[in-house]
């Protein structure tokens, strides 16, 4: 005979998985994948998004962000046990420590850039929606092409 609060515990934990709800079956990790870093100096800054809202660069409102120092070539990061959903990455390569974009007179930076989808604008940075990716299984791998 089934207890009926396991039978309770049970059907809500199929209604979640049902309609996408939080659980082990729906998360997983997002590898970033950094290409082209031109020198070992300073940090690479990689900020997670799952809304629109701060990005590219507001790291108080990022799912997730990490800074790890630079290396030559190729930086990888994991991001683990992210809910499925519509992320967007944006990754600094901060030279000289001081935890922000360097930019120009005209507002370029002045430091390595990137976003997911390599999405690139003329005059402006890359929208949520131009940088944003699905991640719907257990593993995704992201890769950016620093810009500088």
């Amino acid at each position: 005979m089934i207890k009926k609060g396991f039978l309770v515990f049970f059907l809500t934990g199929m209604a979640a998985a049902a309609i996408g709800g939080p659980g082990p079956l729906f998360r997983g990790r997002v590898s970033v994948v950094i290409e082209g870093v031109r020198e070992r100096s300073g940090e690479i800054g990689v900020l997670l998004f799952d809304r629109a809202d701060g990005f590219p660069d507001d790291s108080q409102v990022s799912v997730q962000h990490r800074v790890v120092p630079a290396k030559t070539g190729r930086v990888v990061l994991d991001f683990e046990g992210l809910p499925f959903g519509t992320y967007a990455v944006a990754v600094i390569h901060d030279l000289n420590g001081n935890r922000k974009v360097d930019t120009n007179l005209l507002g370029i930076p002045r430091e390595g850039y990137g976003f997911s989808n390599n999405a690139r604008s003329l005059f402006r940075a890359p929208r949520f929606h131009e940088a944003a990716f699905a991640h719907n299984g257990p593993a995704a791998i992201i890769r950016i092409d620093m810009i500088y």
